[in-house]
């Protein structure tokens, strides 16, 4: 993994990127990865232009159908452009969209002349990071939430009645959660670990790490979450079920039974979690600390205390069925409608909302930047921006991808286990399963975005290293599997 120059280290800078994007939901480190994340477009645009001017770029799986999607979404701002200045920033918005869309295909897919074992390695290190860092944030989030309760902030501590340990956002903090139930796999394999050459982690811990993450993911009223946990968790099952029927060796069907089993408490846990959670919360006095972030009396935060106790369910919700989302997919159609052909820009979609002030930042009105629209939904949000042109490529690039990956962990899984490969597939399927509630397909730079860009990476890579993989000829050549040798340098 290791490169002279580092600005052309792919490894080194989606290593760098995943981490960042990490620190987007913990409250005191989010102004910093928001300076992260700068730098980093700036060094993912160097990579592709050095790749774009050596030459580099066609080696890249599926690159044509990556830079068509793009050239459909620059093509949807210039039909879209007016000549007044919130159209000019709109495309402007748009095009740092497009951009770091093509930094996730073109840096975190990777090339036919990928050292084999290099994305491993990526795996294993971000893997590491996750599990530890996930786990000791919500240790302190409990911490918090259990001694202090509600005197250090909702910003911290609750987000619309909903626990978040020491993450901004639950939906972010419960997904950095199930990220670590499937790095888990990984880092405790023996047979993954053993054929990249480092240890696995300590069972025990990874156990202890794993209970607690499903407790928040339990707790912290993220359907999305709960949402990509159960359909990995259905994902395992299923490939469990496939290799008892090709072997003939019916006792495989026990793990997939646990497996069932595992889901059904996992979801019928949630009530009850939360149920348990919060009267340990409102019941009982733990705060040995006075401590407060604002300047509320004594009675003004006893009414606040009478007005709402701390319930972990979604308000929201309650009041209007899946908080919303149901009305933002019937206007993600209707703007559809209006401009079905090539959508209407990334850029222009993003700021076609209504100001309020969930849309501000400390109340602040921002002409433009307030008027946030948030489709909730991958599909909807391309079909939208890109149109029927844009949502094609998209679904033919990400079609030849899972057909690719689905032949290969076919052929792992009958021939060799449920192992890596097998984890990779069923995490890319619940990525996709929480895009139908979440726009976690393309566009943001966020952990959801760019963690099914590396999974889809890694899926790829290692269909590429199956030598026995037996895919026909024109499906190799669309995805561009080419044996060594063939480029030059």
């Amino acid at each position: 993994m290791k490169e002279k120059n580092l600005l052309k280290n792919k490894s080194l800078f989606k290593l760098a990127m995943l981490i960042n994007i990490y620190f987007f939901s913990v409250h005191f480190l989010q102004y910093v990865s928001y300076f992260g994340i700068v730098l980093l477009v700036v060094w993912g645009i160097i990579i592709i232009a050095q790749d774009f001017y050596y030459k580099r770029t066609k080696k890249v799986y599926l690159w044509k159908l990556s830079l068509s999607f793009l050239v459909a979404g620059l093509v949807s701002h210039v039909l879209n452009l007016t000549p007044n200045v919130e159209s000019y920033f709109s495309a402007l918005v748009g095009i740092v969209l497009l951009v770091i869309t093509a930094i996730f295909m073109y840096v975190f897919i990777p090339t036919n002349r990928e050292k084999k074992g290099r994305i491993s390695k990526e795996i294993y290190t971000i893997g590491k990071f996750y599990i530890y860092a996930t786990f000791i944030l919500n240790i302190i989030g409990i911490a918090l939430l259990l001694f202090f309760k509600s005197s250090l902030g909702e910003r911290i501590i609750i987000y619309d009645n909903r626990f978040t340990g020491a993450y901004i956002n639950p939906n972010m903090g419960a997904f950095n959660c199930f990220l670590t139930i499937v790095f888990a796999g990984f880092l405790t394999s023996t047979k993954f670990c053993k054929n990249i050459g480092k240890r696995k982690m300590n069972k025990i811990f990874v156990n202890i790490a794993l209970a607690v993450s499903y407790l928040v993911i339990a707790i912290s009223d993220s359907k999305g979450a709960l949402l990509a946990l159960v359909a990995f968790l259905l994902c395992f099952c299923g490939f469990t079920v496939y290799k008892a029927f090709v072997t003939k060796k019916m006792y495989h069907i026990k793990f997939a039974a646990i497996g069932i089993v595992m889901t059904a408490v996992v979801v019928l846990a949630v009530s009850p979690c939360q149920k348990a959670m919060s009267y340990v919360v409102n019941n009982t006095d733990f705060a040995p600390f006075e401590i407060s972030v604002s300047a509320e009396t004594e009675n003004e935060k006893v009414q606040k205390a009478d007005e709402s106790e701390i319930t972990f369910d979604h308000e929201a919700e309650k009041e209007v069925n899946g908080g919303g989302r149901l009305n933002l997919y019937m206007k993600s159609i209707e703007f559809f409608k209006e401009k079905p052909i090539f959508g209407w820009g990334a850029g222009n979609m993003l700021l076609m909302g209504e100001a309020t002030e969930v849309n501000t930042i400390d109340n602040l009105q921002i002409d433009l930047g307030s008027k946030i629209f948030e489709a909730h939904n991958g599909y909807l949000t391309i079909l939208a921006t890109g149109g029927i042109v844009g949502f094609v490529l998209f679904i033919a690039l990400v079609g030849i991808m899972l057909s690719v990956i689905f032949a290969n962990t076919r052929f792992k899984v009958k021939y060799g286990g449920i192992g890596k490969t097998a984890i990779i597939t069923a995490a890319i399927i619940a990525f996709l399963v929480y895009a139908l509630v979440e726009p976690s397909l393309v566009y943001y730079p966020c952990a959801s975005v760019a963690t099914l860009w590396f999974f889809l990476g890694a899926g790829l890579q290692s269909a590429a290293n199956n030598k026995k993989l037996n895919l026909n000829i024109t499906l190799k050549e669309i995805v561009g599997f080419k044996e060594p040798g063939e480029f030059d340098d």
